[in-house]
């Protein structure tokens, strides 16, 4: 009976979570899927801010009133690492900025060998072709092919895109980023090392949709996970 009792009351659980969310904040805007507890997509700009680096010391990833996101109990005993999607280095620049990127709309659980270095190399990248023209960022990730998941059921993404739009000149860029422990290659132009799954034609879509949306900021009071 209670065995019948803790099923039912799970299967009501997910019938009360959603497919997806849309959040807006000044930083960011994410496609979220309570279901995965992983975003779908995340969309910033990234420009050449001033270098006005506030301290990390005390922020904590926090979870958002009303939206059932992923936590730090879902990443207990897994190889997988809470990855920032907008970075935190490009958004210190003012102590709210930097509170609206620790919020878990804003990661992805990755692998972390992907995650601190072919991921970071082209974060890197980034920071130097802004200083140019600002930069339109999409972040997808793909659960079609090779997810999984975890004891806690947050779905792990087999992949990652990330699309680059350098907003003077019109020209994108694209990759795509197996969610595993990447084999380094260097560039032609010696630029940044980058997973040799590469750069992509572009002829992935980035998911397109603007119901729903829920305005942030959130409140960086709200309880911490």
């Amino acid at each position: 009976m209670l065995e019948m009792l803790l099923v039912t009351l799970t299967l009501l659980f997910q019938l009360g979570t959603r497919e997806y969310v849309v959040v807006e904040t000044p930083i960011f805007r994410a496609i979220y899927s309570e279901a995965f507890q992983q975003p779908l997509e995340l969309t910033y700009r990234s420009t050449n801010r001033p270098v006005n680096w506030h301290n990390q010391d005390g922020l904590s990833l926090r979870t958002v009133p009303l939206i059932r996101t992923s936590d730090a109990n879902d990443y207990d005993d897994v190889i997988w690492v809470p990855g920032f999607l907008a970075p935190v280095t490009r958004f210190a620049d003012t102590e709210e900025n930097l509170i609206q990127t620790f919020t878990y709309l804003n990661v992805m659980a990755i692998h972390p060998g992907l995650y601190t270095e072919a991921w970071h190399d082209l974060e890197l990248a980034e920071e130097a072709w802004d200083d140019s023209e600002p930069l339109y960022v999409t972040i997808t990730l793909d659960f079609a092919v090779g997810s999984e998941l975890t004891p806690s059921d947050m779905r792990i993404a087999g992949g990652i895109h990330k699309h680059i739009i350098f907003e003077r000149t019109g020209k994108m860029r694209c990759w795509y980023f197996p969610n595993t422990d990447p084999v380094y290659k260097r560039t032609e132009d010696d630029t940044f090392i980058y997973s040799p799954y590469e750069e992509s034609s572009c002829n992935h879509l980035p998911i397109i949709t603007g119901v729903g949306t829920v305005r942030l900021p959130y409140d960086p009071r709200s309880p911490k996970s």
